[in-house]
């Protein structure tokens, strides 16, 4: 029997939050791993591991948890979750007995009500159906998604210009590289705020949209664009931002060079 954790609970924060992280209470079975960025790390009683990640932007926090993490299992979590343990267990079961490589739970807020729509239970993923997903809603296969050598695209998510969209991303990724993944009616944690999927509300919300979905569609863009703008258009709010979406191309910025070991352990 291997000595290892069977999940890891990874927290991507930032220095001056540290002190409000919600952390489960956990067993042997378990392992909390604190990605931090933006200063050093305080001492966390064992066995609470602390990485201190370089540079800013959440998806290099996150490409460091998959790095570093030692359970068979990965929740992806932020510093204001409460982590719903029974429920993300229920995920770890879904992926040993369906041999996907990701599974998607849901979100709840205060109130304990459901934080948006969701697919049906059973829904396998696709481009088209993953685009809402929140970073803690997300659990995975690591050593699938490790051998299909899929990471956080650093160019997106909060952090960066392109502040959106960086789990849609590596979604879509998982899915390209033929690793597969469902949706499934379980709670994997409260959200108590608004999620930054949740804002429409700058014309450049709009810009960091359209580019996301240029990166997942590549030449076939432009079709899912105009079908995106058509379903969003009331949250658009006017016909100008539904063209103004329709007609952005843009890209991302070239990649930047690959840093296989951008942070410290602390353990």
């Amino acid at each position: 029997m291997s000595d290892l954790p069977l999940l890891t609970v990874g927290y991507s924060c930032l220095a001056d939050r540290v002190h409000d992280l919600r952390l489960p209470k956990v067993g042997g079975d378990v392992e909390i791993l604190v990605a931090i960025q933006g200063g050093s790390a305080p001492t966390f009683p064992h066995p609470i591991r602390t990485l201190v990640v370089e540079g800013l932007g959440v998806a290099k926090s996150r490409n460091a948890v998959i790095d570093a993490a030692t359970g068979e299992y990965l929740l992806f979590c932020d510093d204001d979750v409460d982590v719903n343990l029974p429920g993300v267990l229920a995920g770890v079961r879904h992926l040993q007995a369906s041999r996907d490589a990701i599974v998607l739970g849901r979100g709840v807020d205060s109130m304990g009500r459901l934080r948006k729509s969701y697919a049906a239970g059973g829904s396998r993923l696709t481009r088209f159906n993953s685009a809402k997903a929140a970073t803690y809603e997300i659990l995975i296969d690591v050593a699938q998604v490790r051998r299909a050598g899929i990471r956080f695209d650093e160019r997106f998510g909060a952090g960066t210009e392109l502040h959106l969209a960086d789990e849609y991303i590596f979604i879509a990724d998982l899915l390209a590289a033929s690793l597969t993944g469902e949706a499934i009616p379980a709670v994997f944690g409260m959200h108590p705020g608004t999620s930054s999927g949740e804002r429409w509300e700058s014309d450049r919300d709009v810009h960091v949209r359209a580019v996301a979905l240029n990166r997942v569609f590549g030449r076939v863009a432009l079709m899912a664009r105009l079908l995106f703008a058509l379903k969003q258009a009331a949250r658009l709010g006017d016909w100008r931002r539904v063209l103004r979406l329709v007609a952005d191309n843009g890209q991302p910025p070239a990649l930047p060079p690959v840093d296989n070991r951008s942070y410290r352990d602390q353990r």
